[in-house]
């Protein structure tokens, strides 16, 4: 999957992955694609107790190895998102899990303002385990007519030039 409206789509269908890597300097597909799993993931009643979201600037990384490694409670899946994962400074902790996720945990890296490193072991761990890898790229002014016809073309408006 290349783009972000067939993550969703795919996410809105009920496939989910283990492990989504959403990175990049454009914050706004980012923020879309994490919104679509946190509605998608869980029903409204499941969520209390199967959605965690924690943050790399406070986060410690063996709780949420424990939390990752955790089974959902009366529901088919957990969710944990990690927001500002930019802030981590090392992911040695996490990169076992990484290669082997369980099946029943949906973990959302969001990794906003930057790229990440794709040479560090724990992107490789993530491509080995077939995780998603979204590379959010900056939209350059010259980009910027198509990107809005295309955006007014899903929702169903026409402009022109």
């Amino acid at each position: 999957m290349t783009s972000s409206r067939e993550i969703i789509k795919a996410i809105e269908k009920k496939a989910f992955h283990p492990i989504y890597l959403l990175h990049g300097e454009e914050s706004y597909y980012i923020d879309q694609i994490s919104a679509a799993i946190q509605e998608h993931a869980l029903e409204e009643h499941e969520r209390d107790f199967n959605q965690t979201v924690v943050y790399g600037k406070d986060v410690d990384l063996i709780a949420l190895l424990g939390q990752l490694k955790q089974y959902p409670m009366m529901a088919e899946r957990q969710l944990v998102i990690l927001k500002e994962a930019q802030d981590i400074k090392d992911w040695e902790p996490l990169e076992k899990y990484l290669s082997d996720p369980i099946p029943t945990t949906i973990f959302v890296i969001c990794h906003k303002h930057k790229k990440a490193d794709t040479r560090k072991k724990y992107v490789k761990a993530i491509q080995q385990s077939k995780g998603v890898i979204f590379e959010s790229k900056k939209l350059y002014e010259n980009q910027l007519d198509g990107w809005v016809n295309a955006f007014l073309k899903e929702k169903d408006f026409f402009i022109s030039p």
